[in-house]
């Protein structure tokens, strides 16, 4: 609004069990993902509003699925998707309205070169 800008970000650590099958040139790989995230927001406001700041703690848990390319050679290319799901969902107040949950499932996907080491070739 022209009164209030709000701002909302989120940090989290994802660790867990990845499995991996191996399809002629290709690696395909899923994993179960968990861990902490905090979630922080800021509301820049014009008078007579006031601005406020809020941090919470939560948890993320996503499935993930991986293909790379080749499969057996130090460098490789990789392209990535995830579905997260970030617990307890992100809901914003703004004068006396609450919004639905932001980024409750949102989806990711990556693409990336990636570099193998240690002689597993």
């Amino acid at each position: 609004s022209p009164n209030v800008t709000a701002s909302v970000r989120t940090a989290w650590l994802r660790i867990g069990p990845r499995l991996r099958w191996a399809r002629g040139d290709f690696d395909i790989s899923g994993a179960l993902l968990a861990g902490p995230a905090v979630t922080w927001a800021t509301a820049d406001a014009r008078a007579p509003y006031a601005g406020r700041a809020d941090v919470t703690a939560g948890a993320v848990v996503s499935l993930k699925a991986i293909i790379e390319y080749p499969r057996r050679t130090p460098i490789f290319a990789l392209a990535g998707a995830s579905a997260p799901a970030l617990l307890p969902g992100i809901h914003v107040k703004l004068d006396e309205s609450v919004s639905e949950p932001l980024g409750a499932f949102p989806l990711e996907a990556s693409v990336g070169l990636g570099a193998r080491w240690g002689g597993r070739f």
